[in-house]
């Protein structure tokens, strides 16, 4: 793991801001994600791609890298090589959050007595995802269900109230029961001052102790919250590919995100991870379901980020700074 100074990253964090209005979000560019992290570098001898996990640049994830002859015909300028102190970086990626279309089987969508992290639950019919975890209301105490928006709410229609199910629930198969119901999110109209966050908590509608775990299956158990470094392992239980592997790769990001077909949103603190070991992995990180997942710090247990996006080939994944997301919803670890 890569220790970079506090005060360096806080530098970064400013610069990542500064491009938000003139790279992300300016027409001249086409530009996906802005982040901080290691960039990637080519073998002079091998001509092989890897991740350069000794040094650290601001990085423009673009869907597709052009030639000065395409960015003309396209009238996009060309990227900077270097802003204020820092070195930049141009990553060809493509991110979405897509919901599976088909749930698979086994222990994670099947019922059981004590809900905890990395079951498969749904909002509707026929979309899937991951509970994240438990945590409690800070103000009134409440226990509550952690996932994503997209997961939670799943349309721009869903109000607080939306019920959420635990089997999940399919279209061709009987009605499964009711465990939470939908409180409040983070994307849609973030309050003022506060982060744009594909998060949303639900209400258990059995709040009892027994009927709910700290405990992310195939894992182990949640022991506290801690920040996401460059070159940290991670760890998280997700409902398509199960216990998976990854290491930080990005941090402080910026992903422009378009919901439901034509619906910009720009994610904030996003933390991006790639496969571990380095270049040396061929497992994927992700997959659709997955969406809602805590990444773990494989070393501690303590929760690092909450998934909710990826490559998809499964190569990569997105997730949010769980702190940040904590805060947003106004509620902490149970």
């Amino acid at each position: 793991m890569i220790r970079v100074d506090p005060r360096l990253i806080e530098r970064a964090r400013l610069s990542l801001r500064s491009m938000i209005q003139d790279y992300l979000l300016s027409p001249e560019y086409s530009i996906g994600l802005i982040d901080f992290g290691f960039p990637r570098r080519t073998d002079s001898v091998t001509r092989k791609r890897y991740w350069d996990a000794d040094s650290v640049s601001l990085r423009f994830h673009v869907t597709k890298k052009y030639t000065l002859d395409e960015l003309e015909a396209l009238k996009l300028k060309v990227l900077p090589r270097r802003i204020g102190q820092f070195e930049t970086d141009v990553i060809e990626a493509e991110y979405g959050v897509p919901l599976l279309a088909e749930a698979p089987s086994g222990p994670r969508t099947a019922p059981r007595t004590r809900l905890c992290g990395g079951l498969g639950i749904s909002a509707f019919a026929d979309i899937y995802g991951t509970l994240g975890g438990v945590v409690r209301d800070r103000q009134n105490g409440a226990a509550m269900i952690l996932s994503n928006w997209h997961v939670l709410y799943a349309t721009r229609n869903a109000r607080a109230g939306q019920p959420i199910h635990q089997p999940i629930l399919r279209s061709s198969g009987p009605r499964t029961p009711i465990v939470a119901r939908a409180a409040r999110e983070r994307l849609s109209v973030p309050a003022p001052g506060q982060l744009c966050l594909d998060v949303a908590v639900a209400e258990l509608v059995d709040p009892r102790p027994e009927r709910w775990e700290n405990l992310q299956l195939e894992v182990g158990r949640v022991t506290g919250v801690t920040g996401a470094q460059l070159g940290m392992q991670v760890v998280k239980s997700g409902l398509t590919s199960g216990k998976t592997f990854g290491v930080v790769t990005g941090i402080e990001g910026f992903n422009k995100m378009t919901y439901q077909g034509n619906w910009l949103r720009l994610i904030e603190r996003v933390v991006t991870i790639s496969r571990y070991p380095l270049d040396r992995s061929t497992a994927l990180v992700s997959m659709p379901g997955d969406s809602g997942s805590w990444w773990l710090d494989a070393a501690t247990g303590q929760a690092v980020a909450v998934h909710y996006a990826g490559l998809r080939d499964g190569t990569r994944a997105q997730g949010m700074d769980m702190q940040a997301v904590l805060d947003a919803l106004e509620v902490d670890l149970a």
